[in-house]
């Protein structure tokens, strides 16, 4: 009975991790009443228990630690030279994360030999209601009041998230675990499903996830040449300017279409430049929590931004707000968790991390998308199989 409540409870944190602030009443939603009163249950629960840690659990550890005391360090810096004071939402979102860290490493500490399987399981019913969600969007048009999309008649998908782009990202990052961690294999319902979720893909206009998808499943899944030039086929025929009705916006014209005069290009390169000047700027200690916006705000005004706010890279953001160490410390963990997965021949897994760097670095519009963490934790928990497993010292 106690081991079936603290799978529903922790089942019930994992699904407000993706559900975020899409459902709220002011400034509480789900994951902020839930996160404190969890970490605060297993902190009781399991006080007397000293799990021993390995290598790769306290790099992880530093990694927060550097991350919350470095960004919280470097909003001096943004006080004295741009006068950034972060909002009240803004500072309980930071002090989120590293809520939401803790839990995921204190529920994976004390139940190291089911924690991975209990996620896949629980990763499985989200998809589902990502899918379930995306298609309602698409053919109702209505939209959780979270979404840019919310009042239009616009049906591009964004489920519990603010803009397709993060939609696409976590909704293909969950695919990529899922079939890589159970191992699927092709068959007539995977098959299905791959094909749902490509047509989400195409209507959320996410040509760097559904390209992503597509080099996993050419290296790892589909031996069929005629099966994966089918769907590559399928990805530029929507992605070809010529074959769409730009007059039709409910079927994301603005999104799908390559245009040679696309304008968002200059804009995104500008961005990812004044973000790199930020190191300078700062003297290489950042401008701290959620800074991004007030310091492109005031970035050369000569740079074509075009009034965009944020760096559109979780990368550079982490760069802005918590300066070079706190995104060095990022980056060495990330190669050092792919090094481990490579080096016990875990390929599959290994493209996972890089997977999720691409599509971070060109979709991400925000540190405070919660499921991001989520899956920076998976991967870790992968390469960490590869250790002395943790075991209770009473």
């Amino acid at each position: 009975m106690l081991k079936s409540i603290k799978s529903f409870v922790v089942f019930v944190f994992v699904l407000s991790v993706f559900i975020g602030s899409s459902i709220s009443y002011g400034i509480i939603y789900p994951l902020r009443l839930i996160s404190p009163l969890l970490m605060i249950a297993i902190i009781l629960f399991y006080y007397d228990k000293k799990p021993i840690l390995t290598f790769l659990n306290k790099l992880f550890f530093w990694f927060i630690i550097s991350f919350f005391s470095l960004t919280l360090l470097s909003s001096i810096t943004g006080y004295i030279s741009l006068f950034i004071i972060p909002k009240l939402d803004d500072a309980l979102n930071f002090f989120m994360i590293f809520i939401v860290l803790f839990n995921f490493i204190l529920i994976y500490l004390f139940d190291k030999n089911y924690f991975l399987k209990r996620i896949s399981f629980y990763l499985k019913f989200v998809y589902l209601i990502f899918i379930l969600i995306a298609i309602f969007e698409i053919f109702t048009f209505n939209h959780l009041s979270l979404s840019r999309y919310n009042g239009t008649l616009i049906n591009i998908p964004t489920v519990f998230f603010y803009n397709e782009n993060d939609f696409a990202a976590i909704f293909t990052l969950i695919f990529l675990f899922l079939i890589t961690h159970n191992n699927i294999r092709l068959n007539l319902f995977s098959g299905f499903l791959c094909i749902i979720h490509f047509g989400i893909l195409i209507y959320a206009g996410a040509r760097i996830s559904s390209f992503i998808l597509i080099l996993f499943l050419l290296i790892y899944r589909f031996r069929s040449i005629f099966l994966i030039s089918l769907l590559s086929l399928f990805f530029l025929l929507f992605s070809n300017q010529n074959l769409v009705n730009e007059n039709n916006t409910s079927f994301l014209v603005r999104k799908i279409l390559v245009k040679k005069n696309d304008a968002s290009q200059n804009i995104r390169f500008n961005l990812y430049k004044e973000s790199l000047k930020s190191v300078k700027k700062s003297f290489i200690l950042g401008y701290g929590i959620n800074s991004s916006a007030s310091y492109l705000n005031k970035a050369d005004k000569e740079n074509y931004i075009s009034n965009v706010r944020q760096p559109h890279s979780f990368q550079l953001e982490l760069l802005i707000n918590g300066g070079i160490i706190v995104f060095i410390f990022f980056i060495i963990f990330n190669i050092y968790v792919f090094y481990i997965l490579l080096k016990k021949n875990q390929y599959e897994r290994a493209f996972n991390i890089i997977a999720y760097n691409v599509i971070l670095f060109s979709s991400s519009s925000s540190l405070f998308i919660w499921p991001i963490y989520l899956f920076l934790f998976i991967y870790m928990c992968w390469a960490d199989e590869h250790f002395t497993n943790s075991k209770y010292i009473d």
